[in-house]
């Protein structure tokens, strides 16, 4: 498994705002910026993240350290971007491992309204009763397909009911 799949499952934790990953004494650290302000100790995240990535990713690739910061630097992800593997994917797999949760989920609604026609989504309306046909899901398919990198059947967009039914799926396969 490559550092950049990791790197996009630890991004997808509803709790993480931006991460990075660097390599230290053949040891993978796993570096963490929180999408809220952390009040009390960062045990419990690091323990609700450890736990995430293990139900996604196979155990021996887990991070063995993780370590959570205020703010991370540019630095500290640029480092990352340099070493994530896959010259010719660098861009886009780079682009979307550090979209954070907020930023991908507001990226969702652009494109329903956008397909739609309308200023916000109900995000509990079906996709039907908000106006939606065929040739708008197409639209929306397969502007996931290119900013995310997340393959969606058009029978998979009409299963999901809701446009927080579809987040779901798309944080869930956004590696």
């Amino acid at each position: 498994m490559e550092k950049i799949e990791i790197l996009k499952k630890l991004c997808a934790h509803e709790k993480v705002k931006k991460a990075s990953l660097k390599e230290h004494d053949g040891k993978l650290i796993a570096l963490v910026e929180p999408s809220h302000f952390l009040d009390e100790e960062d045990m419990e995240l690091k323990q609700s993240i450890k736990k995430y990535l293990a139900s996604h990713i196979p155990y021996s690739y887990l991070p063995s350290e993780y370590i959570i910061y205020k703010e991370l630097l540019p630095d500290q992800i640029l480092e990352s971007k340099l070493d994530a593997p896959k010259e010719e994917n660098l861009k886009k797999d780079v682009f979307n491992a550090h979209l954070s949760r907020d930023k991908i989920l507001e990226a969702l609604d652009n494109m329903w309204c956008t397909a739609l026609e309308i200023k916000e989504v109900d995000q509990k309306n079906s996709f039907i009763a908000l106006g939606g046909d065929s040739l708008k899901a197409m639209k929306i398919i397969l502007a996931i397909q290119k900013k995310f990198d997340v393959d969606i059947s058009f029978q998979q967009f009409f299963k999901f009911s809701s446009l927080v039914e579809l987040k779901e799926y798309v944080l869930e396969n956004i590696a």
